[in-house]
């Protein structure tokens, strides 16, 4: 992620034992797709009927 001065920030996750951990961005972004294509975030998707009339 880029800040207003164009630097990258790093992430940093605290591990369990409390000690930072520093991400790199590919897993970070395979951990972010693994973790929003679970079913608890798509629950109230709508279904295909109700998203082809939402286009018309």
């Amino acid at each position: 992620m880029s800040g207003a001065g164009g630097t990258a920030a790093p992430l940093l996750i605290r591990a369990s034992g409390g000690t930072p951990v520093d991400t790199g961005r590919l897993p970070a972004r395979k951990a972010a797709r693994r973790e929003l294509s679970k079913g608890a975030y798509h629950k109230n998707d709508p279904n295909l009927l109700q998203r082809a009339l939402d286009h018309v």
